[in-house]
């Protein structure tokens, strides 16, 4: 009977190896194609994983079920073995008892055989009487010997019998433990099961999240970032001798200064006999389209060069700050230092200013602006080579056809004009051309107690927007400064 229960656990754990050996190689493969998963085959894997799961979830009650007869048995091994071990002790216990009355009733004896012999050397006539007691005391002593014997006997079986009992437990201890071990395995596989099947549905909604994102990335691509041709309007692109920006959108236009009037863009490259030397090359594309509009963020991208030898080298630096339907901007091309000593280059690198504007604002829109909201109130920021140069406020006064403000918060370096800055009676001009407003007097505002103009200062712009929502443009002429470009959106508060 044992031999039969033994073959049977023996093939039952053999099938359950096979079972999850199956499962594992099932797993393994699967785990190799998570990867490439399409959106159909996520919902396809996380079936099959919870079908997987439901299935080991299935052998492991199976196994726990023998588990629990097993431990059953052990409990009732235990059981008897526990009750066997209590008939020992008591056994002993008895043993132990008729030992002692072994011993009395032989130390008795010997003194009545002391007794006796005494007696018969004196021929005590009570020598019968205690030769009677002696022969009932060896009598006793009989019975006494064949009981303890028996006891003896019995306590041997009972000790052999525990050790069989132990040596089953032991057997049916080692019959559970690769059960238990199995169990266990079971376990592992379906929580890793369960945590891959958490991490799919974790990769699939990051999936999903990133195709959300896309949407409404194209979404504000489409509304801000294309014109009705599909052109990137805000991209200033560089070509033909003079190298001027421009945009290739038909509804946006740019208007840059450079430093000197003709930008110049130059590369290190190699010609024909090997030697480097400058070259004059045209100022590769400025991508301002890839960055979402932020009136109050500054953005600051090295832009690479467009020579094939120099693929992946910064050539460039632009600052920019994108706003609903305009741009602004500063460029400075870069030159390796080392490289420019080397070719005894005095002027490292030129400088660019420039704005991009979406539909400028015409006669129609600003007469219609000018009935609603006279006066529109711009704040913004001023922007060179170098990053931000400070804040600009400007007051257009739409009905007079007059613009002033200020620049203030000025950061630039100790060469430069730090006052803030007065910018005053610029003119809005207003005719089939367009927009634009213009000014000559930039006025200090500190250390300047006859409030003098700046000799040779001064702003220019155009206005952007439906409603004429943004200004852009730039500030020319101030001391040791290059040309700064500004922006501003309209104050609604």
């Amino acid at each position: 009977m044992r031999k039969s229960i033994k073959f049977s656990l023996l093939a039952l754990c053999i099938s359950n190896v096979i079972a999850v050996n199956n499962a594992l190689a099932a797993e393994d493969k699967a785990s190799t194609n998570i990867s490439t998963l399409s959106k159909q085959e996520f919902i396809a894997e996380i079936n099959k994983l919870n079908n997987e799961i439901s299935a080991k979830e299935k052998a492991t009650a199976g196994l726990n079920n023998q588990l629990k007869e097993l431990q059953g048995k052990v409990a009732q091994a235990q059981q008897e073995l526990q009750k066997q071990t209590s008939d020992r002790d008591a056994l002993n216990n008895r043993l132990q008892a008729s030992n002692a009355e072994k011993a009395d009733l032989e130390a008795k004896i010997k003194s009545l055989n002391a007794q006796v012999a005494d007696l018969q050397k004196k021929a005590d006539p009570n020598v019968v009487e205690l030769l009677k007691q002696k022969d009932a005391a060896e009598a006793e002593l009989a019975k006494v010997n064949a009981n303890v014997n028996n006891q003896t006997t019995q306590l041997n079986k009972l000790s052999e019998q525990i050790k069989q009992s132990t040596s089953k437990v032991e057997q049916l201890k080692a019959q559970v433990k690769p059960l238990e071990n199995q169990v266990s395995g079971l376990n592992t596989q379906v929580k890793q099961q369960q945590d891959k099947l958490a991490q799919i549905t974790a990769e699939r909604k990051t999936v999903a999240d990133k195709i959300a994102e896309h949407n409404k990335n194209q979404e504000w691509v489409q509304k801000y970032e294309l014109d009705s041709d599909g052109v990137r309007w805000r991209d200033i692109h560089f070509s033909g001798s003079y190298n001027e920006g421009e945009s290739k959108s038909k509804t946006a236009a740019v208007l840059g200064l450079g430093s000197p009037a003709l930008v110049k863009h130059f590369e290190i490259i190699t010609d024909e006999l090997e030697r480097k030397v400058l070259s004059e090359q045209n100022t590769p594309t400025l991508p301002l389209s890839q960055y979402k509009p932020d009136p109050d963020k500054v953005n600051e991208v090295l832009i690479s060069s467009a020579v094939p030898e120099n693929k992946g080298k910064a050539v460039g630096k632009v600052f920019f700050v994108n706003q609903n339907n305009s741009s602004y901007m500063a460029w400075q091309p870069i030159v390796d230092r080392t490289d420019a000593e080397t070719l005894s280059i005095k002027e490292y690198n030129d400088r660019y200013t420039a704005v991009s504007v979406k539909n400028e604002v015409n006669q129609d829109t600003y007469k219609a602006v000018a009935a609603q909201t006279p006066t529109i109130t711009y704040r913004g920021h001023m922007l060179n080579v170098g990053g931000k140069t400070g804040d600009i406020e400007l007051v257009a006064d739409l009905n007079a056809q007059k613009i002033s403000g200020t620049i203030t918060n000025r950061t630039v370096n100790p060469l430069q004009e730090r006052r803030n800055l007065a910018l005053k009676n610029g003119d809005i001009c207003v005719d089939n051309r367009g927009v634009k407003f213009s000014g000559r007097a930039v006025v200090p505002l500190e250390n300047n107690p006859n409030k003098l103009p700046i000799d040779g200062a001064g702003f220019s712009g155009t206005f952007a927007g439906k409603n004429m929502e943004e200004v852009v443009g730039q500030v020319y002429g101030l001391p040791n400064e290059s040309t700064s470009a500004f922006g501003g959106s309209k104050v609604t508060k």
